[in-house]
């Protein structure tokens, strides 16, 4: 597919304790367990990280935030993805979603048009920006918004033309409780891990 996967790996993990992108579920790392799944989808794999040495052994291209908006949180990583990619249309992961689903990523992303900047799945009467699909053409808008120390994800959202996707709409192709399944806690990671080993 023509996109990019920009990975977001740059966070400090406080909740977990541990650094979550390389916490195993299931035997594997979760940014293993991510790639594994996303990986045939595109042509371009990023991932985001202030420890980039962390994934020297997979074959992507690893970068730091922007020395400007460094440890800014998501949305900083999210330009700093764009920054460094070639394409126009982008897909973001955390690094904690240990059952990404390559179907819903896909589904997402064909949602994206002219009159769309960004696609954001809807479950749980939640909205999961961190599994979503962006355009590039908002990188300018983000910039601003950066610089104006306006961080939270959800203030950005209401700047941009954002297209949400219903539970509903998706069912069929990936169970939204596990694939937007974030694993943030000890309790989180009993879960995944129990739902790897039911597998």
């Amino acid at each position: 597919m023509d996109a990019a996967l920009i990975l977001l790996a740059g966070g400090s993990s406080r909740r977990m304790g541990r650094n979550k992108a390389v916490m195993p579920v299931g035997g594997v790392p979760v940014t293993e367990r991510i790639l594994n799944r996303m990986s045939p989808l595109f042509s371009e794999i990023i991932i985001v990280s202030g420890e980039p040495g962390l994934f020297r052994e997979y074959p992507v291209t690893v970068i730091t935030d922007v020395d400007e908006f460094a440890g800014r949180g998501p949305l900083a990583g999210i330009y700093s993805g764009m920054a460094g990619s070639r394409h126009d249309r982008l897909f973001v992961s955390a690094c904690d979603m240990p059952f990404v689903s390559s179907e819903l990523a896909a589904y997402l992303l064909e949602q994206l048009d002219d009159e769309t900047d960004a696609v954001v799945p809807v479950a749980g009467g939640k909205v999961h920006p961190l599994f979503s699909a962006w355009h590039r053409r908002i990188q300018s808008e983000l910039e601003q918004t950066l610089r104006e120390k306006q961080y939270r994800m959800i203030d950005f959202l209401d700047r941009i033309r954002v297209k949400n996707v219903a539970e509903h709409a998706f069912r069929h192709l990936a169970d939204p409780d596990k694939a937007l399944m974030n694993v943030n806690t000890p309790v989180d990671l009993k879960k995944a891990e129990q739902l790897a080993q039911r597998k």
